[in-house]
C-alpha cells in the first residue's frame, strides 16, 4: 500500500479535526458546568458579604442603643442619689401607733381587740 504525501496530510488533518471536535464537546460541557458552579459560588459570596455588612450595622446600632441606655441609667442613678431623702409618710388616725416599751397595747378605734389580756 502506497500512501501519497497529500493523502497522509489529509488524513492527519481529518484526525486532528475529529479529536478537536471530541475534546471541544467533552471539555465544553465540563467548562459550562464549572462556570455555573462559579456563578453560584460568586452569588453565595456576595450574599455573605451583604449579610455580614447588615450584621455589622445591626451590631453598631445595638451598641449605640446599649450605650444610650447605660448613659440614661447612670444619669437616673446619679439623680436619685443627689435627691434629698423622702419625707416620712404621716401616720393616719385609723392606724394604731406603736406601743412604748412596757405600755399596755392600745385597742383599735371603734371596737374591741380580738383577744383580751387576762
Amino acid at each position: 500500500m502506497n500512501i501519497s504525501e497529500w493523502q497522509a496530510g489529509l488524513t492527519l488533518a481529518m484526525v486532528v479535526l475529529v479529536v478537536w471536535g471530541i475534546c471541544r464537546a467533552a471539555y465544553g460541557r465540563r467548562l459550562r458546568s464549572l462556570q455555573r458552579q462559579l456563578a453560584k459560588l460568586d452569588a453565595a459570596q456576595q450574599n455573605a458579604v451583604r449579610l455580614g455588612t447588615q450584621a455589622r450595622k445591626q451590631v453598631e446600632e445595638l451598641q449605640r442603643l446599649t450605650a444610650e441606655y447605660r448613659r440614661r441609667l447612670t444619669a437616673a442613678e446619679l439623680g436619685r442619689r443627689s435627691r434629698p431623702p423622702a419625707k416620712p409618710v404621716p401616720v393616719l388616725d385609723s392606724e394604731p401607733e406603736p406601743a412604748a416599751a412596757g405600755a399596755p397595747p392600745r385597742m383599735p378605734p371603734g371596737g374591741w381587740a380580738d383577744t383580751q389580756p387576762m
